[in-house]
């Protein structure tokens, strides 16, 4: 190589300055909704009354988008600004591991999520071990990210440029023809599909099926409460001057249900439209660029052939795009699971006069409604065990 002729990348030019800028906004922005709702939810889930599988869930899908936030990002925000790699060899195995890791994670969650709300519907006279088979579900999320994340530890190395030994990066072995780039090909193929074409095609699945099963048991349930009121005369019994037993009551009470049910169904598929609709919009543009790269590859030698289809500066900012779906997620969750004007004054009154009061609103407030996170299976039960 003719090192008079080669120019190392600047530290700064006006493409790394604006990737610089989008990582810190971007921190800034998944900083402030991850950290409230850890707290939140820490403190939600301090409450045994409150502690439910939905609050479980998410209490570890903030815990993968938390190391999204405060591993990637700020990593990110350093090698932007330093463009050379300087953290030595063991750090750059580790990050690269947590890099993926936080992804692996999160995905896994939101296919425990799916699972979940299926055996809700499918199977809700089961719900009393449903908490056991939730924390199941998390734990084999945990091993299975962890597992899938190991080989980014044999993969990244450190390397030197060979005309300045002092500039070194981050890369995988392939790039410096350590090993095979088959391997790291192979590799990429199967972060891709478990990070985004196996819990898409369970989102679609699963949610398919839960619409299908409530809309279902909401219609049988409306025909039998019909049924009831066509056959069933209305008959009142004295007990004493002032009180009766209306025979009427029980088909109130179960239309009170059914307008519950209704709600949760709503409540749910909201928040289901957002979770499909952002992870789809965030990650797509990111794995449709992969997509190409896996089109111009001969599989034979494991590399590119010719010119690369995307530059590699609009590949990072589509990545940088696809971790903003961990930056939005407690937004979303936020939103559809908690009264989050009411949580956000109990959680920053903490200590004050006021904060018992805001709790005792809080409570009454979740009395009233029926969020996602206060187990939706009650009324699914009541409905079904009518029909059935």
């Amino acid at each position: 190589m003719n090192c008079t002729a080669v120019v190392l990348q600047p530290i700064f030019d006006g493409t790394t300055f604006l990737m610089l800028i989008s990582n810190c906004v971007l921190f800034v922005f998944a900083a402030s909704g991850n950290i409230t709702m850890f707290l939140i939810l820490n403190r939600n889930m301090r409450d045994k009354k409150r502690n439910s599988r939905i609050l479980f869930l998410l209490y570890h899908m903030n815990i993968a988008d938390l190391i999204v936030t405060f591993e990637y990002l700020p990593k990110e925000i350093i090698h932007t600004y330093t463009v050379g790699w300087y953290a030595g060899d063991l750090m750059c195995k580790l990050c690269k591991f947590f890099d993926i890791f936080g992804i692996y994670l999160s995905a896994n969650i939101l296919i425990c999520m799916c699972f979940d709300r299926l055996f809700a519907v499918t199977c809700p006279l089961t719900t009393l071990k449903g908490l056991q088979r939730t924390k199941f579900m998390v734990a084999t999320a945990w091993f299975v990210a962890i597992l899938l994340s190991s080989p980014q530890l044999f993969i990244w190395i450190i390397a030197s440029h060979p005309c300045d030994k002092s500039f070194t990066q981050c890369v995988s072995k392939d790039f410096v023809r350590a090993w095979d780039p088959r391997i790291t090909l192979a590799y990429t193929f199967l972060t891709a599909i478990e990070t985004y074409f196996v819990p898409l095609a369970v989102i679609i699945l699963c949610y398919s099926f839960i619409f299908y099963r409530l809309r279902t048991t909401v219609k049988l349930h409306i025909d039998v409460q019909n049924f009831h009121q066509k056959v069933q005369v209305p008959a009142r019994k004295q007990v004493s001057s002032n009180q009766y037993i209306d025979k009427m009551a029980k088909p109130r009470a179960s239309a009170v249900h059914l307008d519950n049910l209704r709600r949760a169904k709503s409540k749910t598929l909201k928040m289901t439209f957002s979770i499909v609709l952002f992870f789809i919009v965030c990650w797509t543009p990111y794995y449709t660029a992969v997509m190409l790269y896996f089109f111009r590859i001969n599989l034979s030698t494991g590399r590119i052939e010719g010119k690369a289809p995307i530059p590699k500066i609009v590949t990072r900012f589509l990545y940088l795009f696809a971790t903003f779906n961990s930056s939005f997620n407690p937004y979303v969750y936020g939103y559809f699971s908690f009264d989050l004007r009411k949580e956000l004054q109990a959680l920053f009154s903490c200590g004050s006069s006021k904060s018992k009061q805001y709790r005792r609103d809080l409570t009454a407030e979740r009395n009233r409604h029926v969020p996602l996170n206060s187990d939706p299976d009650k009324s699914i039960i009541f409905a079904q065990s009518a029909v059935y």
